[in-house]
């Protein structure tokens, strides 16, 4: 190894922010702890100080990291932030995965969407995936019996002029 760089991970500093943090919300029934990309390329061991600090429910890229997730944690429910190619929904209803849904196509041109719990992604500035029109939201709602969720991705959380813009 020529680059004699590391990171080194505070587990107990992860655990006491994320407990304030779930303090502060009590009242939210879920509370994601985002692991994709193998925890941001800290190590998956990362994922036990989520939980134990009161994180409730996974959040990963890809299906293949949802598997990978799910092989260590079978019971914690797991969200696939990124979009399941169609041939991916068996696996995902088989593994108990969420998914996500960004728009009214993809309902429309999945073979079934039985049984999978899903989330709705709306686009509120980052502009990469998510419904842009409430009334293609509210359709998608409407047209599906098992979404569990809605969420956004505020792009820029220290910006509370951007981040209120994208609230409202």
């Amino acid at each position: 190894m020529y680059r004699k760089t590391f990171a080194e991970i505070n587990l107990g500093a992860i655990r006491h922010n994320l407990k304030v943090l779930n303090q502060k919300f009590s009242n939210y029934n879920y509370r994601f702890a985002v692991v994709k990309a193998d925890c941001y390329g800290h190590g998956l061991q990362a994922i036990q100080s989520m939980l134990d600090a009161g994180c409730n429910y996974l959040a990963v890229a890809t299906l293949e990291e949802a598997i990978e997730v799910r092989q260590l944690y079978p019971k914690i429910p797991i969200l696939c932030l990124g979009i399941i190619p169609y041939d991916g929904l068996e696996i995902a209803k088989s593994n108990n995965i969420t998914i996500t849904i960004s728009n009214l196509d993809y309902i429309k041109n999945a073979p079934d969407l039985s049984g999978i719990k899903t989330h709705l992604k709306v686009n509120t500035g980052m502009n990469r995936l998510g419904f842009n029109d409430a009334t293609e939201l509210a359709q998608a709602y409407k047209s599906l019996d098992n979404v569990e969720g809605i969420y956004t991705h505020i792009y820029d959380a220290e910006n509370s002029k951007h981040t209120e813009a994208q609230i409202q």
